[in-house]
């Protein structure tokens, strides 16, 4: 009996023991979310985002020998041309980002932006591509449909005659804005990876050592590949066909079934071997410097409130690459993006006073929810990465650093740097009298 007396009693003291010790542990959690909580947003002060075009035509005058598709001659349009598909995408696009960013009563609005464009406000810069372009000023109708543009024809003259007039310039209200954009040889903010000797040599490198040995290993599905479409160009020439095929796909527009039928298992071989080509180790530091370094002098300077580069697929890969994204044990793999998909980088007000950055990414054009990322790589804790951690981050990874970009990349056979190197060219010795 006392024995049992004893048990019980020892029971009920561990039982106490642990309710105390929950309990403690339950406070102590509430007071970690508490101090967690204490910190937070108190609003959007910059946006910039970088987004793929729509959809296009293909790039190649390649046809697959064995299902071809004469694409000018069925579109109408140019080899690599935006499509009216792509163009309809890119303004859905704008409409999401003009209700998440320009909208009032949006929560996620830009503090003390027009809803209109203002040329104080926003910046808007392509690659010198047509379906670039054109994707941008597809965005850009998006972000300003018709009736709220807000350059009325005005008497300058006598303006007391101009009151209550509100004639707008085009028709319907639509309001058109400048694009900036530059040769295609000089473009390093953008495709800086394909301007950069260094990368196209580790890219190179890859592609040989990695890729093919890679494809070596899928031997059996490649051939059977290359038999049903007739495809003699070989690995070299992958990416090529690939691309016709993710054309063809898109419209609805490949006849083979064996290629329909193992569609999933093309495309995660496409995405294994972009990851590849796309990792840390043959972007590196160089890769995306030039616009990362953009990034944040566009913080810094705080001139736009709404920023945005319309540019490709690789472009994306590329700062998810210098971003450390691509990491295997990051959580987030970039393939190949899709349509429209873009990545969105908030800046953010605190309400302790400082200031934080947020990238997120939207999947396509019409992604209802962007995914916030946690770039660990560059010592970011959470999804709201101190300004002054990201910096730090971003610099020692994504950019040359001290050492300028055109140095770097070894450069000199590349326009791009022929104004740097012209300029730290030592002068010529004057010759002896």
């Amino acid at each position: 009996m006392k024995t049992f007396i004893l048990v019980g009693a020892l029971v009920m003291t561990m039982l106490l023991v642990a309710s105390v010790f929950a309990s403690s542990n339950r406070h102590a959690l509430r007071g970690a979310k508490k101090r967690q909580q204490g910190v937070s947003s108190t609003g959007i002060l910059q946006v910039q985002v970088i987004s793929r075009h729509g959809d296009r035509l293909p790039t190649s005058s390649a046809q697959i020998p064995k299902d071809p598709v004469n694409w000018p001659l069925v579109s109408g349009f140019s080899l690599g041309d935006l499509t009216g598909l792509g163009q309809k995408e890119c303004y859905k696009l704008g409409k999401k980002l003009r209700a998440r960013y320009l909208r009032d009563r949006s929560p996620s609005q830009i503090q003390g932006i027009t809803e209109h464009y203002n040329a104080t406000h926003y910046l808007f810069r392509s690659t010198n591509f047509d379906r670039a372009l054109n994707s941008m000023v597809s965005i850009a109708q998006g972000l300003f449909p018709p009736g709220t543009g807000n350059r009325a024809i005005k008497k300058y003259r006598n303006p007391e005659q101009d009151l209550h007039r509100g004639q707008f310039s085009l028709p319907h209200g639509v309001q058109s804005v400048p694009i900036h954009t530059v040769a295609d040889n000089m473009e390093n903010l953008l495709l800086g990876f394909t301007y950069c000797n260094t990368v196209q040599k580790r890219t190179q490198t890859a592609f040989i050592t990695r890729v093919f040995p890679y494809i070596a290993a899928r031997r059996t599905f490649f051939d059977r590949l290359y038999n049903e479409t007739g495809w003699t160009g070989g690995d070299a020439t992958i990416s090529t066909l690939i691309d016709l095929l993710q054309v063809q796909k898109y419209h609805d527009m490949i006849h083979i079934d064996w290629v329909n039928e193992n569609w999933h298992l093309l495309e995660q071989y496409r995405d294994e071997i972009l990851l590849i080509l796309y990792g840390y180790d043959v972007i590196g530091k160089e890769g995306s410097s030039i616009l990362i370094t953009t990034l944040l002098d566009n913080i810094a300077q705080f001139k736009k409130k709404y920023i945005h580069y319309s540019a490709h697929d690789s472009t994306l890969q590329a700062l998810a690459a210098a971003l450390r994204l691509n990491d295997a044990d990051s959580g987030f793999s970039m393939g190949l993006p899709k349509y429209g998909a873009h990545f969105v980088l908030e800046l953010h007000q605190m309400n302790d006073g400082n200031r934080t950055v947020r990238l997120l990414y939207g999947e396509k054009y019409d992604s209802e929810h962007l995914t916030p990322l946690v770039l660990a790589k560059l010592g970011c804790e959470s999804e709201f990465c101190p300004l002054a951690t990201f910096k730090a981050g971003a610099e020692l990874h994504g950019t040359t650093g001290s050492t300028p970009w055109c140095e770097a990349c070894a450069n000199k056979s590349q326009d791009v740097c022929a104004p740097y190197f012209l300029k730290n060219v030592p002068p010529c010795p004057t010759p002896a009298a």
